[in-house]
């Protein structure tokens, strides 16, 4: 059966609305053109990258397992240094990982609510602040010897408290003004960022020993 013009015009729309673009042909006219054109990926939706990032923010918590079996002494022999990082990275998968979850559990509910990410951000703001809060109350208990001694950077702790304000003010900001998925997924991002950091950091970084340890 030879397809008419109008199953042609047809088929040409459901290729448009897909985002399909075809080398030599003009998305809007349909009409041959010299102009290079691409193929467009399709678009990762909220809830493949939440249980990307889930994916992710799991195998991090993992990693800490191994930092603490491949340790010759037990944690509870750790310095007071090497356990604050030990617990940034548990907190850098954890948090990541109840936000994904919090997301995910909301784009179960059909239809999705209009402010599903003004509710998600609210929740991310509130853990993100409770996180500054007890990381800042545990890091004062520390002089600046000992962070020198234990190999910290000022400039990491500077850029991270910087990254850590900017997404906590983005989650405000997307529940009051925007509402979009990126704020929040940002937020997450930079938290297995974070993750990732204190994993090599202590890999690579010697174990720390307090003053007066036998």
């Amino acid at each position: 059966m030879v397809p008419t013009r109008s199953a042609g015009l047809a088929n040409r729309s459901l290729r448009l609305r897909a985002g399909i673009a075809f080398p030599g042909v003009d998305q809007h006219t349909g009409r041959g053109h010299k102009r290079r054109t691409y193929l467009w990926s399709e678009i990762m939706e909220p809830g493949e990258a939440l249980s990307t990032a889930a994916q992710v923010a799991v195998t991090l918590a993992g990693f800490a397992g191994v930092v603490v079996v491949f340790r010759s002494d037990s944690v509870h022999d750790w310095s007071r240094i090497d356990k604050f990082r030990l617990r940034l990275l548990l907190n850098n998968s954890i948090i990541p990982l109840t936000l994904c979850m919090v997301g995910i559990l909301l784009l179960t509910i059909k239809p999705n609510p209009i402010s599903i990410w003004r509710w998600c951000s609210a929740f991310a703001a509130v853990l993100l602040f409770w996180f500054a809060a007890t990381t800042t109350k545990v890091a004062r208990a520390f002089t600046p010897d000992q962070f020198r001694t234990a190999g910290a950077s000022q400039f990491i702790l500077y850029s991270g408290f910087a990254l850590g304000t900017a997404a906590t003010l983005l989650q405000v900001c997307n529940v009051v003004l925007l509402g979009t998925f990126w704020p929040f997924f940002t937020a997450i991002v930079i938290q297995l960022l974070a993750g990732m950091l204190q994993f090599v950091r202590l890999i690579v970084l010697p174990p720390h020993q307090d003053r007066g340890a036998a």
